[in-house]
């Protein structure tokens, strides 16, 4: 995407002239391009969320007192993960991000509590916990 088109979408979210958010974007340098690199975001995202991270839908969703960004264990993708003063998680999931909790649903293991993405299988349990109940048999 050139930066144009950045320019013209960061106008539309922010409400600033055109040519503002062209300077804006020049300003930000290779910032937006490593943070976009390193979280596997839209450049156009990482843009927003440096300029003013309230603009990032999924910031404004959590934007919680404690707050980190971590790593889908599906499509590594960096999301927002709140937290409260004890560090225990406010927000959705701390193993997949909200897109892919969206895209394929989350199921919990009866037996360990684990998160696993798809549908949950008829017992209810994941592969792990299956194969050590085999195994002790």
């Amino acid at each position: 995407m050139n930066i144009q088109t950045r320019a013209r979408k960061l106008s539309s979210l922010t409400s600033w002239p055109y040519q503002k958010a062209h300077q804006a974007i020049v300003a930000l340098g290779t910032q937006a391009r490593d943070l976009a690199r390193e979280n596997n975001w839209p450049l156009d995202r990482a843009e927003a969320y440096l300029i003013d991270a309230n603009l990032d839908p999924e910031y404004r969703e959590v934007r919680d007192r404690y707050m980190s960004i971590l790593r889908c264990d599906n499509c590594d993708r960096g999301f927002f993960q709140g937290m409260d003063k004890k560090g225990m998680t406010t927000s959705g999931s701390d193993k997949y991000c909200p897109a892919c909790r969206e895209k394929y649903g989350v199921w919990v293991c009866e037996e360990c509590g684990e998160e696993s993405l798809g549908e949950a299988p008829e017992t209810g349990i994941c592969q792990d916990c299956w194969d050590y109940k085999m195994s002790k048999d």
